[in-house]
């Protein structure tokens, strides 16, 4: 009873103000206690409260969310299954498959296992297992926040990455195969704009950003591969402005791994297939 007078002090504000006013009317009619009966009486409907049959049941639940009781909910862990996809069904290269799902409010997280830290050459190097969380909060105006998480055993979890972004994505790939996945990030920044982001994962199991690779796309598309010798590569994508746009509909400039960071190796002008 207490919850229920709490959450709906106004209405019964109302209800007394019009209880009042009919009373007055009653003992002496007039304009004026016509003019506050009614206006109390609007009041109180619109302030009803809306589930009569359930203020028992709320007030033993203190009011939370209907689907907080449902025994049948499951909860899923959020690792990313298939999210990235061959562009054009080109197997050698890739981009994020941007839907429904990444929208959606829920961690994301992949897991990997990269070799266990090691002083000595001779010493059987075992393998650990990784895993990278993306928490994101969603604000009720603007860009959300995305928060990057590296978890190890025996390791306090560390926030290595913040960002903003509408919505984002992330994988692992093994860019200069060495055992140790770097962490590819994707982001929606606008209608028509993307972004991505490099980390290396070290030897000492440390994040760190990989200079160079701060690329942006407003085509928007962003992909990565391996060129036919086996070197990785990111092209992004962009609207073509130039005067030839009818014929080229986009440029892309394409950035390979040279002395540890991204470089801009060339740029082309493109023309779809289907078009």
């Amino acid at each position: 009873m207490v919850v229920f007078i709490k959450s709906n002090y106004l209405f019964l504000l109302a209800s007394l103000a019009t209880f009042v006013s009919f009373t007055w009317f009653l003992l002496a009619p007039d304009f004026e206690p016509v003019v506050t009966s009614l206006l109390g009486l609007i009041t109180s409907v619109s302030l009803r409260p809306k589930d009569w049959m359930l203020v028992r049941s709320r007030s033993i639940r203190q009011d939370l969310p209907e689907q907080f009781y449902n025994d049948k909910l499951e909860t899923k862990a959020g690792f990313i299954i298939d999210n990235v996809v061959p562009l054009n069904e080109d197997k050698n290269q890739f981009k994020f498959g941007w839907g429904k799902g990444s929208l959606e409010h829920k961690d994301k997280s992949v897991e990997f296992e990269v070799p266990k830290p090691s002083f000595s050459k001779s010493e059987y190097r075992e393998k650990v297992k990784v895993r990278v969380v993306m928490s994101t909060l969603h604000n009720t105006y603007g860009e959300g926040q995305h928060y990057l998480y590296v978890y190890i055993p025996d390791k306090a979890p560390v926030c290595f990455y913040q960002f903003e972004g509408i919505c984002a994505e992330i994988t692992v790939v093994d860019i200069d195969n060495d055992g140790f996945p770097e962490l590819i990030v994707g982001y929606k920044c606008g209608a028509h704009s993307e972004g991505i982001r490099v980390f290396k994962f070290d030897k000492q199991l440390n994040f760190y950003f990989v200079e160079g690779s701060d690329i942006g796309s407003d085509f928007p598309l962003i992909t990565w591969g391996r060129t036919p010798n086996g070197s990785f590569f990111i092209n992004s994508y962009s609207r073509n402005w130039e005067a030839d746009r009818e014929k080229y509909h986009s440029v892309y400039e394409k950035y390979i791994v040279k002395s540890s960071q991204f470089i801009l190796d060339s740029t082309s002008k493109v023309r779809w297939k289907d078009s």
